[in-house]
């Protein structure tokens, strides 16, 4: 399955995120993130980076947030925001057009960026492959939404997360 499309809006009376992701297969997936599971989402997609930076670089553990912050404004700069969510009206929905509520995470670094394996209350796994351009799409939604919420989420990196409307989303290409 290949990524198209996803986006994370901000419902106040479930007081959750709302991941939608479309492939490019016409496939729609809809999950719901508790701000716990927004926290552990952010903090395993943070670590994948650090340890990306650390593999092509010498930086030193002090100077490595810094480099993080840098990196992460750049790849956030060459993301496209500013498109609306495309819902197809055709869309198959393999989950169900009920969100899922996710649970638990899996990672793993791949040669190209990480391997999220995101599990629901039903059994319903989410296999995602990001490359570090999407890594960071995806992390600056999260710190989008929770700022939002007021979610307060430890160890946000993204210095420019002003901007976005409620309902932008990121366009994979």
């Amino acid at each position: 399955m290949g990524l198209h499309q996803f986006s994370l809006t901000y419902d106040p009376v479930q007081d959750r995120a709302l991941l939608r992701i479309s492939t490019t297969e016409n496939e729609e997936i809809h999950c719901h993130l508790t701000r716990r599971y927004s926290q552990l989402l952010s903090q395993v997609i943070r670590d994948s980076i650090k340890r990306q930076l650390e593999k092509t670089g010498g930086d030193t553990p002090a100077s490595m947030d810094q480099v993080v912050g840098m990196e992460h404004d750049a790849y956030v700069q060459k993301n496209d925001f500013s498109k609306e969510y495309e819902q197809s009206g055709d869309a198959h929905f393999p989950l169900g057009r009920e969100p899922v509520l996710l649970v638990k995470i899996q990672a793993r670094d791949t040669q190209e960026g990480l391997l999220l394996i995101l599990s629901g209350s039903a059994s319903a796994n989410i296999e995602l492959r990001l490359k570090t351009e999407l890594m960071h799409g995806l992390l600056r939604l999260i710190e989008e939404v929770a700022g939002r919420a007021d979610w307060r989420l430890d160890g946000q990196i993204g210095s420019n997360v002003q901007g976005m409307g409620p309902d932008d989303a990121m366009l994979v290409q």
